[in-house]
């Protein structure tokens, strides 16, 4: 009797240790996702200042501009997927640094004193992001592996937790303007 009941203890210490184990897990991929979603939303409050600098100045950009207004605008629609908006983000790093580089040509933006202080607190925002993710990524990482590994693999569909996706970025965020 005293073996069943050390073995009922032992049993439910293990089930909550991984239930604990994987709920840490969850919570740290979900906090590290706050933060990049933070850092989205500070480069997205930059975009209109840049927008208006940029156009004011360079006219002929009409429609580079446009493109990074409507990702900003869809940026902000809390409603849309996470993965879709890690996506969209991308793109939206990949379109200022187009723009950053087709802006060299007009030296009055380049003398441009509101323009330079955009230009670094996006690069200052953009490696913020950038560092964000990796340390998401890590979160993900250390996440799933508690998601497929045994023993946890075992309790993980019962609390309805499943793989989420690692941001893998391109080769356009990792060349900064």
């Amino acid at each position: 009797m005293l073996v069943i009941v050390i073995s009922t203890v032992i049993l439910m210490a293990a089930i909550v240790f991984i239930y604990n184990s994987l709920t840490f897990r969850k919570n740290a991929v979900e906090q590290s996702y706050g933060a990049v979603h933070a850092y989205m939303k500070k480069r997205a409050d930059l975009i209109p200042n840049l927008v208006a600098v940029v156009r004011a100045a360079a006219e002929h950009e009409k429609e580079l501009l446009q493109q990074i207004v409507e990702l900003r605008t869809a940026l902000s629609d809390e409603s849309r997927p996470d993965g879709q908006r890690m996506l969209e983000s991308e793109e939206l790093s990949r379109l200022v640094q187009r723009l950053f580089i087709r802006t060299e040509g007009y030296p009055e933006l380049k003398s441009n004193e509101n323009f330079l202080d955009l230009q670094r607190q996006i690069a200052e925002v953009e490696d913020q992001l950038s560092a964000a993710r990796r340390a998401y990524n890590g979160s993900v990482t250390f996440y799933n592996n508690g998601v497929e590994m045994i023993p946890f693999s075992l309790i993980a569909p019962l609390m309805g937790l499943k793989i989420k996706r690692v941001y893998s970025t391109s080769q356009t965020e990792s060349s900064k303007p």
